[in-house]
């Protein structure tokens, strides 16, 4: 909670962020419905990351927003986590599959993260100059990113999915820099 028992946050999807200040007595699910009116995204179908700490489930609709220690102007990025890819059947592949262990996901994602820093980096240096509709197909890979290391649930792999949720944060917030200039 915060002065006059308000919390201050900023909800972010894509490259679209707003700044709120709502009663730290409001409930995720109140949260939820503010989501829903600034990015149209059902309440059903969201995903909040960084509302709690990393490798805490996350909170029930009924949860209030004090119980969770958020700090000022803490950025919550809204994930809509319905897409064609879950409506769309997939063929049952006719030779079995190996399982992929958590580790090995970890290292994949943490590939493409870097492949995207490194892209990024050559904006930076102005070695190549970006287009909004490459810096939009960053940030929608970043999304799926959150959401493949947010599936990781390994407990020996929790600081290493931490650090990659920071990075992957960190990239956003640059790209989201370089989209205003666009």
């Amino acid at each position: 909670a915060q002065r006059d028992d308000s919390v201050d946050i900023v909800l972010k999807r894509s490259s679209k962020q707003e700044k709120l200040r709502i009663p730290s007595s409001s409930t995720v699910y109140d949260l939820k419905l503010h989501a829903l009116q600034l990015f149209d995204v059902d309440p059903a179908h969201q995903k909040f990351v960084n509302l709690t700490k990393a490798g805490q489930p996350p909170p029930e609709d009924h949860t209030t927003l004090s119980t969770l220690s958020l700090k000022r102007g803490q950025v919550i990025l809204v994930i809509d986590t319905s897409s064609a890819r879950d409506h769309v059947p997939r063929p049952e592949p006719s030779i079995p599959v190996a399982p992929v262990s958590p580790a090995s996901r970890l290292q994949t994602l943490s590939h493409t993260i870097k492949e995207i820093d490194s892209q990024v980096a050559s904006y930076d240096s102005r070695a190549a100059v970006p287009t909004l509709p490459q810096l939009d197909q960053h940030t929608e890979i970043l999304t799926q990113t959150l959401l493949k290391l947010d599936a990781i649930d390994d407990a020996e792999l929790r600081p290493l999915r931490r650090e990659e949720v920071r990075r992957v944060l960190q990239l956003q917030e640059r790209i989201d820099g370089m989209k205003e200039h666009i």
